[in-house]
């Protein structure tokens, strides 16, 4: 029995004046054990202080324009809440932005068919189409089909890849021995002056 009136309900106690004001997650907790221990935890790794911007960020997020914490100098908010108030303050902004251009396209397509719609007392409007060849035309108007025939181009290895005859082969290996002798005459003659 003595061990029952000494132990406790153990106790979790969180700090008010300290909280996220975004989701009221409290930066200091302190737990009580069974035994009458007492633990605080401090999370101010996960907090950041309220500066003016962050305090504007949150005030155009939650639409709350009263939220005065001047006067209480532990105010904070946590990491992942002011993230995501950063992120849908972005996405906010690139929304304002394809809204916008949307805007400015649609009202110059509004003033460019407007523009060129017949008068309002026309509902629709019908356009031609064109005639199946099955339907005869009322008049028919002949007139000269020509043709013209493609440029055959032979393939650039069939123009670079011909046969001379053998005439002209013999007559190219005496011009390459001829000129082979004038180099070797000329080494000579520069050699032995």
């Amino acid at each position: 029995m003595a061990t029952s009136s000494s132990s406790s309900t153990p106790r979790k106690t969180c700090i008010l004046s300290d909280v996220c004001i975004l989701c009221g997650f409290a930066f200091i907790q302190i737990e009580k054990t069974s035994f009458g221990e007492e633990r605080i935890h401090k999370f101010f790794d996960k907090k950041l202080k309220l500066t003016v911007e962050r305090l504007e960020i949150i005030r155009k997020i939650t639409g709350l324009t009263d939220i005065d914490v001047t006067n209480v100098s532990s105010a904070g908010v946590c990491i992942k809440c002011y993230r995501t108030a950063e992120s849908i303050m972005k996405t906010e902004s690139k929304n304002d932005v394809i809204k916008q251009r949307f805007r400015e396209v649609a009202q110059k397509i509004v003033k460019t068919n407007m523009l060129q719609l017949p008068s309002p007392s026309r509902k629709s409007i019908s356009k031609r189409m064109l005639r199946s060849p099955d339907v005869p035309s009322s008049k028919k108007q002949s007139f000269d089909i020509s043709y013209v025939n493609l440029v055959k181009i032979r393939p650039f290895t069939d123009l670079t890849n011909t046969c001379l005859p053998a005439e002209f082969q013999k007559k190219e290996v005496i011009i390459i021995l001829f000129m082979g002798f004038i180099i070797i005459f000329k080494l000579c003659t520069v050699h032995i002056s």
